[in-house]
């Protein structure tokens, strides 16, 4: 487990209140990251949860998490199935982190997907932040052998709940771990009652590369502000929150179709948050049609969104590149240059 990831939890949980955007609560590892580190995954129900007797330290930065005033917890587990290892018995004990704040808080009588790795004392909570989701209980993954597979099939049993909670994090999670084609069983929830699960089926729309919503969703968000409230409510947006989980969802796109829709969008709006997400999805979809106006943006103003620019080129050209602390002064216009003599061979060789 990374040791700084304390620190950066603070960091981001005191700035504002999340947006909702991904199945764990605060994205340090993706749900695939989870499956491949973790030994045991498994569903089950809580059936007691107790104070641990021994004083002996769990996890990683332990004294780090005394700060938010919680501690380590045993919650006894019933197994409904087994999604990659082996429990050893069909009820099990499982060590968690009990505190408030951006923790996997086990609650009796509830359901989660558990990611779970060995410790001296047994079995525990892969991560304090994301060592599980919350399900629907029931279902199951019928014939699946791969651990991904069964994971989609537990995601899609909890698209029946009627819980909130549970619809949105599978929405988020079928968004993560699926394809084009799982867009049919999310797009029922654009229509939803409940703004949070809209919200959610759009973030997982955009991710998964509709083509409508990433349309609509850009010209939401570069319109001037005062626009914004009428524009969003023809996709059932209202609240300030909905709007930015509608802008994190820009920074998840990965439709190469909508390239040139994103680089026009950075051209047109003035919104730094905005404009940072449209340079993320360029970078996780690396086309070339980018490269100019990213070229370009290696001399904004902004310096986060030059930086950003700059660590999307530094992945295309495969270099490895500075951290945003250092990228100033000096260090920057050498590695700017480097840049531009990369885009200017790499030019040459596409004629040659």
């Amino acid at each position: 487990m990374r040791g700084n990831y304390i620190p950066v939890l603070i960091l981001v949980f005191l700035w504002f209140p999340l947006p909702v955007s991904r199945a764990f609560p605060v994205g340090i590892q993706t749900i695939q990251e989870s499956l491949n580190l973790t030994p045991v995954v498994l569903k089950g129900e809580v059936l007691e949860i107790d104070d641990l007797k021994q004083k002996e330290s769990i996890f990683d930065n332990e004294n780090a998490l005394e700060q938010f005033g919680g501690k380590n917890k045993e919650a006894q587990i019933r197994v409904e199935s087994i999604i990659k290892g082996s429990s050893g018995s069909s009820t099990i004990t499982v060590v968690f982190h009990d505190a408030m704040g951006p923790f996997t808080r086990l609650e009796k009588g509830r359901t989660y997907i558990l990611f779970l790795s060995e410790s001296q004392h047994g079995l525990r909570l892969l991560d304090p932040c994301n060592g599980g989701i919350r399900v629907e209980s029931g279902g199951g993954a019928g014939k699946e052998t791969m651990p991904i597979k069964k994971m989609m099939r537990e995601l899609e049993y909890s698209l029946n709940s009627k819980d909130e909670v549970i619809l949105c994090t599978a929405i988020l999670g079928l968004a993560e771990i699926g394809s084009p084609e799982t867009r049919p069983r999310i797009r029922p929830f654009l229509e939803h009652k409940s703004e949070k699960v809209r919200t959610s089926a759009i973030s997982a729309c955009l991710r998964l590369g509709d083509w409508h919503l990433v349309t609509n969703a850009v010209n939401i968000c570069i319109s001037p502000p005062l626009d914004r409230p009428q524009l969003a409510g023809c996709l059932g947006l209202q609240s300030l929150d909905t709007f930015r989980s509608l802008t994190e969802g820009l920074g998840s796109v990965t439709n190469m179709e909508a390239v040139p829709v994103l680089v026009r969008a950075i051209n047109q709006t003035s919104d730094k948050l905005v404009r940072q997400k449209l340079i993320e999805s360029l970078t996780n979809m690396q086309d070339e049609r980018s490269v100019p106006l990213l070229l370009k943006l290696l001399r904004d103003g902004d310096s986060d969104v030059s930086f950003l620019a700059y660590r999307a080129l530094a992945k295309m050209a495969n270099i490895s590149y500075a951290g945003s602390h250092i990228f100033e002064g000096e260090r920057k216009r050498n590695e700017i240059e480097k840049l531009e003599r990369w885009s200017k061979e790499r030019a040459s060789r596409k004629f040659e």
